[in-house]
């Protein structure tokens, strides 16, 4: 039955009704210049070899006799090291804060986007599988099939980087060491290039400039480490708890200092240094600051087992030191 033009149809008749505000998406820009880092595993020997009926990632332990006979050297081919990065990368609490995005371009110009949902293969057999699956099927889903995990997308990579980024490539042989909290932006996004091959400097044109991130070289995984890590002092929070642990610790560095003014006094038999000690031991082990380190047990045995004098039992007890009397 259709309603009569006057009538008001749902909820509009109530006088504490407040329509919903309209849904705006985000734009393909905004979404593009969010903060963020993206890593590009470039030059990863993924590719695979026919054994019999079957497919199998090469690699230089199972595969040394065909790599040999098609003319390349066996060292080369390393499919461990992009196992090894993408391990690092998707484990940091940088991948975990929703602020990494991960691509691997490799050595037959192949494109692969990482979804940071991405749990990788602790093994390196299962990883192979999962390449295998994903260089045939273009494509690996979840189990439940929701969203795709790993995909090939279309070449070139700067396509797939937000515009206006610095994009930064690593390499031993660039120069001068620089430190990497200098090669990570303040503001916006940045894009970072890491070789993912074991021999060989990155080599590619869509890169601005070439760093080098220490004065020796690293593997691949422990350059995506670095720059993980100069990301996240930027953007992640503080642990609160290990700040008050620091704190904490301060104040057990003034304690050790004042017993240690009072050692010499002590042994000579000073009473009076006894009981000050006690007093400014006990007036220290009050302090808020030093409460969450004698927040368990194992911290309090290891507090009070650098204390001289002091004992476990109770944070607020200092036992008697014995004395010779002159």
């Amino acid at each position: 039955m259709a309603a009569r033009s006057g009538d008001k149809r749902g909820l509009e008749h109530l006088d504490e009704y407040e329509p919903k505000p309209a849904k705006h998406m985000r734009s393909l820009h905004d979404r593009m210049a969010e903060r963020r880092l993206v890593v590009i595993l470039e030059g990863a020997t993924l590719e695979t070899v026919k054994v019999g009926k079957t497919f199998e990632l090469m690699n230089c332990d199972q595969h040394k006799n065909m790599i040999i006979k098609s003319g390349r050297d066996p060292g080369t081919i390393r499919p461990d090291i992009a196992h090894q990065c993408l391990l690092m990368l998707m484990d940091s609490p940088l991948n975990r804060a929703g602020l990494l995005q991960v691509y691997i371009h490799t050595e037959r110009n192949a494109l692969i986007e990482i979804n940071p949902q991405t749990r990788i293969p602790r093994t390196f057999n299962r990883f192979c599988g999962l390449m295998v699956q994903l260089l045939h099927k273009l494509s690996v889903r979840a189990a439940d099939g929701s969203q795709r995990l790993l995909r090939m997308i279309k070449n070139p990579v700067s396509d797939h980087l937000p515009p206006g980024c610095p994009r930064i490539a690593t390499s031993f042989t660039s120069g001068e060491a620089v430190c990497s909290r200098s090669v990570v932006p303040e503001e916006g996004p940045a894009a970072v290039v890491i070789g993912a091959f074991a021999h060989g400097a990155v080599n590619v044109d869509y890169t601005e400039k070439t760093v080098s991130i220490s004065n020796y070289p690293l593997s691949a995984a422990l350059t995506c480490a670095k720059m993980c890590s100069a990301f996240e002092e930027q953007d992640l929070p503080r642990d609160q708890t290990l700040q008050r642990r620091v704190d904490a610790l301060v104040v057990l560095g003034d304690v050790i200092q004042a017993v240690s003014q009072h050692v010499l006094e002590l042994r000579h038999g000073d009473a009076p240094a006894v009981t000050a000690l006690r007093h400014r031991a006990d007036d220290a082990l009050r302090e808020p600051r030093w409460q969450p380190l004698l927040g368990n047990g194992r911290s309090r045995r290891l507090c009070f087992g650098l204390i001289p004098g002091a004992t476990n039992r109770s944070p607020y007890k200092i036992r008697n030191i014995g004395y010779k009397q002159q």
